[in-house]
This record gives C-alpha cells, structure tokens and sequence, in this order.
C-alpha cells in the first residue's frame, strides 16, 4: 500500500499543469517540480533553501504564515493551499 501510495505521489507531483512545491517545517523550499520552476522563471538550484515567503505574491503572506503556525503547533499535519508567486 505504502508503495502504491508514493507512487501516486510521484506520479501526481510530476503532473506538468501545476506548479507544486514541499517545504521544511522552517518553511523553506526542499522539493518542488520542473513546472514551479517555470512559472517563477526560476533555475532549480536557485530555488533549494529558498524561504517560501520571499516566493509567494504579498497578499498571500499573512495567510501563509497562519498556516505555517497552526501547521507548527501541530493543529494540522500539512497544508494544502492555492497561492500566487
């Protein structure tokens, strides 16, 4: 199951329609897939560390951050979310 899963995963995350990204409980970038890049007009390597928040578009911060907390305090396991860079 755990196999079917992350195949899935991999599959869903690799999809060339959406920008996706996964970043550390610090809030940083650590995976994200071939179309983010493009869409910022971004180099992968420049993009490894970066701090989300210096990607996403200023209306979403504070949005962002709350979810960043609740995400910290363990009131929710991930997040989820649509947002502009």
């Amino acid at each position: 199951a755990r196999r079917r899963r992350d195949a899935r995963f991999r599959q869903y995350f690799s999809l060339p329609l959406i920008g996706r990204l996964i970043s550390s409980p610090d809030g940083r970038a650590v995976r994200f897939n071939d179309r983010l890049c493009d869409i910022l007009g971004r180099e992968r390597d420049d993009l490894i560390g970066q701090r989300i928040g210096d990607l996403v578009h200023p209306d979403d911060l504070a949005r962002n951050y709350e979810e960043l907390v609740r995400l910290s305090r363990g009131e929710i396991s991930s997040v989820v979310s649509e947002r502009r860079y």
